[in-house]
């Protein structure tokens, strides 16, 4: 949660009307032929160096230690959150 704390300011452009709202569904019909959609959401698994005594608690089923990485996009490829 730190991380986006820093980073949403100047990376995450979240929308904040209904008429951004309706601008981004526009963008992924108009591109992707995919109507009302509103963002597209991912995951990526980061590996990691577990902390001590951290048992299986970040251990993932790929057999190794992980934290998950989400994020939403809109029609363009940016990051909205």
């Amino acid at each position: 949660m730190a991380i986006y704390q820093v980073l949403k300011k100047d990376y995450f452009k979240f929308p904040g009307t209904v008429e951004q709202w309706k601008h981004i569904a526009k963008a992924f019909e108009e591109k992707w032929n995919f109507p009302n959609c509103l963002g597209a959401v991912d995951g990526k698994h980061v590996n990691i160096v577990p902390p001590p005594n951290s048992g299986s608690y970040y251990w993932n089923y790929k057999g190794a230690h992980s934290i998950v990485l989400m994020g939403i996009a809109d029609a363009r490829y940016e990051f909205m959150m």
